[in-house]
C-alpha cells in the first residue's frame, strides 16, 4: 500500500537545488545560482514567451534569468527586480555563461525541447466524452 504525502511534506521539503560557480571576471569570486521558485519561473516564462512573439522584448532576458537565479549563501536573491536592469548591462560573455548554467539547473533546455517537439493537436484516439 502506498504512503501518501501531506501539505507539510511538500512545504517542508528542501527542493531548491543550487550550484556554485566561479566567476573570474567578477573578482574571482564564487557565486551561487538556485532553481527558481514557481512564481519566478512563471514570470520568466511570460517574458520568454513575449520575446518569442516580439524579439524587441528579448532585451535583458539573460539578465532576468541570471538575476532570478543568483542567490546569497542563505538562498536569498542577490538582485531585486529593479537591479536586474543593471545586471543586464554587465559583460555578455559572463552573463551568457551564467545564463546557460541557469538554463541547465532549471531544466529549461529539456522543457524547451519537449515543448518544441509537442504536437498540440488533440489526440484523435481519445474519447471526446460525447455519446
Amino acid at each position: 500500500m502506498a504512503t501518501y504525502g501531506s501539505v507539510s511534506d511538500i512545504l517542508d521539503a528542501e527542493d531548491q537545488e543550487s550550484k556554485d560557480i566561479l566567476v573570474p571576471e567578477w573578482g574571482g569570486k564564487t557565486f551561487r545560482i538556485m532553481v527558481m521558485d514557481g512564481n519566478a519561473r512563471d514570470r520568466f516564462d511570460a517574458q520568454y514567451q513575449a520575446a518569442q512573439a516580439d524579439p524587441a522584448k528579448a532585451t535583458g532576458l539573460r539578465g532576468v534569468l541570471v538575476g532570478s537565479c543568483l542567490v546569497d549563501d542563505e538562498g536569498k536573491r542577490l538582485f531585486s527586480d529593479n537591479d536586474i536592469r543593471k545586471l543586464a548591462k554587465k559583460s555578455s560573455k559572463v552573463l551568457t555563461r551564467l545564463y546557460m548554467e541557469c538554463i541547465k539547473l532549471n531544466l529549461l533546455d529539456e522543457e524547451t525541447k519537449e515543448v518544441e517537439a509537442e504536437d498540440f493537436t488533440p489526440d484523435q484516439s481519445e474519447d471526446s466524452g460525447t455519446a
